[in-house]
């Protein structure tokens, strides 16, 4: 079996000693320092069940503290009017004005092109 290019797999126990069923293996990220995986390759073992848990609630506080922002601002529609009127005013902005080192430019390039013409009135 080919192993994660980013991660270093290693052996911790030839069979589970939660399960008794299947290999546990450790699972460290290569570039990044921190606490390694330790997982069971069976995904009915209760150390599976438990991270599987964990993850589950931590989504769910996610989706819940996601849910309250949206109520939060969705709560006061004053602010939403406002919000959208001043959105609105800067689409109707007029266009800027040339930067001054553009105008440079177009002066030294004319400039430029006259002394390489000569006059021809003479």
């Amino acid at each position: 079996m080919p192993q994660p290019r980013f991660y270093d797999v290693h052996k911790l126990e030839e069979i589970c000693t939660v399960c008794g069923r299947t290999p546990r293996v450790s699972v460290a990220q290569k570039f990044k320092p921190g606490r390694p995986w330790k997982l069971c390759f069976n995904d009915d073992c209760p150390s599976m069940e438990e991270m599987k848990r964990k993850r589950a609630e931590r989504e769910a506080a996610k989706a819940a503290k996601e849910a309250a922002k949206e109520a939060e601002e969705a709560a006061d529609p004053k602010e939403a009017v406002t919000e959208a009127e001043k959105i609105a005013a800067n689409g109707a902005k007029p266009k800027k004005k040339a930067k001054p080192k553009a105008k440079a430019k177009a002066k030294a390039k004319a400039k430029a092109k006259a002394v390489a013409k000569p006059d021809t009135d003479e």
